[in-house]
């Protein structure tokens, strides 16, 4: 009869723990800070270089928001898995570099398996920012930032 309390009370335990890791991460987004030395092109309009937070809004949209001032552009982005067991060694915004023009690319968070890759359209038909004839850069250029998980009250 005591085993079985026992086994009960872990398996509540358990559970209990899974719930909270459940509702904890659907509490918070993802956000990078970061400060692009670059114009960079992003759907219609031009970011100036400056300090921005890049931030999962949810809805397959991240949001850039420059510090300091009220812009804010929103863009679609698929989140994407590594590798099985793979996690990103660091945090940084990747932008590829098109002759003058910079477009954002991924967005890496250190230890997690996951990274948004920006798009149009419906994540489940993914398609660049870049047109087809232009779809080679000339270099992928890496951003350190830092993370942190917000409220999605924020």
């Amino acid at each position: 009869m005591l085993e079985k309390a026992y086994w009960i009370l872990l398996i509540s335990l358990i559970t209990l723990g899974l719930v909270t890791l459940t509702v904890k991460a659907e509490d918070t987004f993802d956000q990078v800070t970061v400060k692009i030395p670059y114009s960079v092109t992003l759907i219609k309009k031009m970011l100036e270089p400056g300090s921005y937070q890049i931030r999962y809004v949810g809805n397959n949209k991240i949001r850039f928001s420059k510090l300091g001032n009220s812009t804010k552009v929103d863009a679609e982005a698929a989140q994407f898995a590594f590798k099985f067991g793979e996690k990103a060694k660091e945090t940084k915004l990747v932008l590829q570099h098109y002759g003058r023009t910079y477009l954002p690319d991924e967005v890496w968070i250190q230890g997690k398996a996951y990274y948004y890759k920006f798009g149009m359209g419906d994540p489940s038909k993914f398609k660049p920012l870049v047109p087809e004839d232009q779809r080679t850069p000339q270099t992928r250029v890496a951003i350190a930032g830092k993370y942190e998980e917000v409220p999605t009250a924020e």
